[in-house]
């Protein structure tokens, strides 16, 4: 089985959301928009640019945070922050208030080998802020953090946004972003079940009623899935 395949989409400017189940695709999606696996037939774009063939000047423009960081055990939080604001041409000043508005003030100096995966996510989250991209491309950002980490990565979500910065979050925590997606699509089994703005995708899949209390975004992914994967499940 492929981990995708016939995908086709396109997203617009703002926050969105690329939501499924564990397995279902999202990784390979993300490691395939920065340029970091080749897809084996199709075309894909960032920024007007092909990410594998153009893999430096995407990610120039791109800051990307993998579902899974690791780092070199013996170097501190401190160490690597000078090493990737120094590649990618940025006051070590600015990476390092990023740091402290994450909470990572505090273990700075510390080796990354004692790092909770919590902490070690505010650290990969703090990498992909560097140089301000143009794009966020961020693989389960939330999955590690606590309720205080998430609140802070959320909020400097919604600032960048504000700010023009385009958004990519694959993420099966429905609940911490269903405030923030102006737009997504859900992915099963490697093809899209459906794709669009929010309050479109809400109008068309609000009717299915649960016997579970659940939230608006809950009922929605619980919607699609009932309407679209259901096919797939039969193939």
């Amino acid at each position: 089985m492929a981990a995708l395949d016939n995908v086709t989409l396109k997203i617009k400017r703002g926050i969105f959301g690329l939501l499924g189940p564990n397995g279902a695709g999202k990784t390979s999606f993300m490691r395939i928009i920065v340029g970091l696996s080749k897809k084996t037939s199709g075309r894909v774009e960032v920024l007007g640019m092909d990410p594998w063939k153009e893999g430096e000047k995407v990610r120039r423009k791109v800051g990307f945070m993998p579902e899974k960081p690791a780092f070199p055990p013996h170097l501190t939080g401190r160490r690597i922050l000078e090493l990737i604001t120094r590649l990618r041409g940025y006051e070590l000043s600015k990476s390092l208030e990023l740091a402290d508005a994450l909470g990572l003030k505090r273990r700075i100096d510390s080796p990354i080998g004692g790092y909770s995966a919590g902490m070690r996510s505010r650290l990969a989250f703090c990498i992909s802020l560097i140089g301000d991209p143009d794009l966020l491309v961020l693989d389960e950002p939330v999955a590690n953090l606590d309720p205080l980490g998430r609140i802070r990565l959320l909020s400097i979500l919604r600032e960048r946004s504000k700010d023009g910065c385009s958004v990519v979050i694959a993420t099966h925590s429905l609940r911490d972003v269903e405030d923030l997606l102006d737009s997504a699509a859900f992915i099963y089994r490697g093809r899209i079940l459906d794709s669009g703005d929010i309050g479109d995708l809400m109008r068309r899949y609000m009717g299915y009623q649960p016997e579970e209390k659940v939230t608006d975004i809950e009922r929605l992914y619980m919607g699609v899935m009932h309407e679209k994967a259901h096919d797939l499940d039969e193939i």
